[in-house]
């Protein structure tokens, strides 16, 4: 995710939940359908971390998670000689910051095997799901329209193998980090991932609403935020309690870039605890995404427009996505 766009940028607290307070651009590729999962090709074989191999590839790691993820996500540069942000380290969770102290709210269901199959001693209304239910018999959502996502939590009496844990099993599609010609770094799927499969999690470190404040002040400076809003989803709260910053701290969800016409949607999801100030941010597909196509998802910034948090007036931010429905601005100062 790009810095250069975001100098004009003030960290909003006026953003509601799946709004990224970070302005940054992508470019989502067409897409299509398979149900058959390929793998990408195109990347020669990684033999250094250190040094970039033979050919146009300027700066490579072989991987950025150092063997944390169930597949090595590697950082591949194209187009010059910069390399990812050197005071930036992954992480697979988020952690609370100074003074964010965690609710125990804990999800605990008392069901048998599956919760999903009622004729497997599972219970139809189990206590997990609010009596819904999220997933198919693949995994994937059964549809995109929920508000919020609830699973099982290892609290719970049900198997490990329970359709109500998708999320807590973490990304099982592998991912690439590439630098784009414009746009800073991105991210690109390296196999076909089919619609409304889960992707992964925006994650960094949670800080409070006056650290937030005081955090995007100083990075609007430098001309770059990662600063992603929490609180209470379904848009019960205007005004977020609790903040992702993913500057220092986070995983490969910190460089995707934003598209008008995104492939993943944001979803609040709530696995270890029901504490509705801290839901964890999620991404599934929301179509058929290509090997090697970059994954976008829409920022949707609510500032009103002409001011940011602090109520100063930005210059105009143009978008540079290249989506065919593209709104031309993710700033307009009207």
């Amino acid at each position: 995710m790009g810095q250069i766009e975001c100098k004009y940028f003030k960290a909003g607290k006026k953003c509601k939940f799946g709004d990224k307070c970070h302005f940054g651009h992508g470019k989502n590729q067409s897409s299509s359908s398979s149900s058959t999962p390929q793998t990408a090709t195109s990347s020669p074989p990684l033999t250094s971390t250190s040094s970039p191999p033979q050919g146009t590839f300027n700066w490579v790691s072989k991987d950025i998670s150092k063997g944390n993820l169930s597949y090595p996500l590697r950082a591949i540069n194209q187009c010059d000689d910069q390399p990812l942000p050197e005071d930036f380290k992954f992480i697979e969770k988020s952690f609370p910051g100074d003074n964010v102290i965690p609710r125990e709210i804990p999800l605990k269901c008392d069901c048998i095997g599956d919760c999903y199959d009622t004729n497997n001693m599972g219970q139809d209304n189990c206590s997990c799901f609010q009596k819904e239910k999220y997933y198919d018999d693949k995994g994937r959502l059964l549809h995109l329209n929920f508000t919020e996502i609830y699973e099982c939590s290892p609290e719970c009496n049900c198997s490990e193998s329970c359709r109500g844990r998708v999320i807590q099993k973490g990304p099982q599609h592998p991912l690439e980090l590439f630098k784009t010609k414009d746009k800073g770094w991105g991210v690109r799927a390296k196999v076909e991932i089919p619609a409304r499969t889960y992707v992964c999690e925006y994650v960094g470190e949670i800080i409070g609403q006056e650290e937030a404040e005081k955090r995007g002040s100083e990075y609007d400076k430098k001309g770059l935020s990662y600063l992603f809003d929490l609180g209470g989803s379904n848009e019960r709260t205007s005004i977020a309690e609790l903040t992702i910053d993913a500057t220092h701290f986070g995983n490969e969800s910190r460089f995707i870039n934003h598209s008008c016409d995104p492939n993943l949607t944001s979803f609040s999801a709530f696995i270890e605890t029901i504490d509705e100030r801290m839901p964890r941010i999620v991404f599934f597909s929301n179509k058929f995404i290509k090997i090697n196509e970059e994954l976008t998802f829409d920022y949707k910034y609510t500032i009103p427009l002409g001011h940011d948090a602090s109520g100063n007036a930005p210059g105009d931010i143009k978008c540079n996505c290249g989506s065919k429905n593209c709104r031309k601005w993710l700033w307009k100062a009207g």
